[in-house]
């Protein structure tokens, strides 16, 4: 899985790493470590929308605390 990650040198930029990850190892990480990682991993590299589109903290911390944190700590299914 990791192994074609070898072949990127330095002049990859961190758009095709993110692209990589995204479209060759986070489909892996369902089976592999659960839905719950899954769908964390995947929004940590997609980003994730604020109500408001803005980056103030708080809003932010809690946005990541409901698409992520909540998601770890409970495992639940996440509907796709």
């Amino acid at each position: 899985m990791l192994k074609n990650m070898s072949n990127m040198d330095k002049n990859t930029s961190p758009l095709e790493i993110k692209q990589y990850l995204l479209q060759e190892v986070v489909p892996d990480l369902r089976s592999h470590m659960g839905v719950g990682y899954h769908h964390a991993v995947r929004v940590c590299l997609e980003g994730f929308d604020t109500q408001r589109g803005l980056f103030d903290r708080l809003e932010v911390w809690k946005t990541f605390e409901k698409e992520v944190l909540s998601h770890l700590a409970t495992g639940l299914v996440i509907p796709m």
